[in-house]
């Protein structure tokens, strides 16, 4: 308090034999952070939709919209991917990019079913538990009343990398799926070879397809030479149109022996914006047609 007024003080009667000058090591300080760093700031989801966090529609481009979502394994609402493995790599599904685009559609055709058509597979996405991948769909309108789109992924942290054209395709406006368009009692009594779920699942991990259990979603299914049937557990929608895992199911039903064919080839997709999904079949015809079904 003396020394604060201003007073004079004899500091050598306090500290003898004096003050004398302490050695400094000669490294470098070791400095540790002993506070949080900053929470990246989060896109939202662009009207609810988990794979759309962004929306902008073109003011030059009639008709063009762009969509835009950063795939963060880190963020729980993400974290069911990690069950999609392939050698031990994280890769997206193609049936999370189909839902990108079937959420996309709930969009551009709000309230009315929308069909997916000629779905084509450039390349696949692979995951990086170490950073986020961003996603971004362009839906551009044509003149005949269909919406082609396609999909491209870069790293969200590379600075200058280009983008990597990983789907396309088209789609148009449809007229809701009505079950009497496919018959299951039929369809059962053709698909005559039962197949168990863990003899499937075992299969495919012996061929390098890891799947966890957010992606085992087959409870029973049957098959035959051109068609093949499936019963598929619930899956909770969390506002998804059809949820990636549960999408991803009904295709690991459609070529067993061969399950990622088919995610390179061409698909067509319908469903219900607002359809309740709790038990869902699967049909697929010779020409590869997906159908699912909800029968709740």
């Amino acid at each position: 308090g003396l020394h604060v007024a201003g007073r004079r003080l004899d500091w050598s009667r306090l500290y003898t034999p004096g003050p004398q000058r302490a050695q400094l090591p000669t490294y470098a300080f070791d400095r540790q952070r002993h506070w949080l760093p900053a929470a990246a700031a989060s896109r939202g989801h662009a009207h609810g939709s988990p794979l759309l966090q962004l929306h902008v529609e073109s003011s030059d481009q009639p008709g063009r919209h762009v969509f835009e979502s950063d795939i963060d394994l880190a963020d729980s609402a993400y974290a069911y991917l990690k069950d999609h493995k392939v050698l031990g790599a994280v890769w997206l599904p193609g049936a999370a990019l189909l839902e990108m685009t079937l959420e996309a559609m709930a969009q551009v055709y709000p309230q009315q079913a929308a069909q997916l058509e000629s779905v084509s597979f450039a390349q696949a996405v692979e995951l990086s538990e170490e950073s986020a991948t961003r996603l971004q769909l362009v839906v551009q309108a044509e003149a005949d009343g269909r919406r082609t789109f396609t999909i491209a992924s870069r790293p969200v942290q590379a600075q200058g990398a280009g983008w990597i054209a990983n789907a396309s395709g088209s789609m148009r406006r449809a007229e809701p799926l009505s079950a009497a368009m496919v018959s299951i009692s039929g369809l059962r009594a053709r698909c005559a070879h039962e197949l168990a779920p863990h003899t499937l699942y075992a299969r495919f991990a012996a061929s390098g397809l890891q799947y966890g259990a957010a992606f085992q979603g087959i409870e029973a299914g049957w098959g035959s030479a051109h068609e093949a049937l499936a019963k598929l557990a619930h899956q909770p929608k969390a506002s998804y149109v059809v949820h990636p895992a549960l999408l991803d199911a009904a295709f690991q039903k459609l070529r067993p022996g061969a399950p990622m064919v088919l995610e390179e080839s061409a698909l067509s997709v319908i469903a219900a914006r607002d359809a309740r999904i709790k038990e869902l079949r699967e049909a697929l015809s010779a020409a590869r047609d997906c159908i699912l079904i909800d029968r709740a």
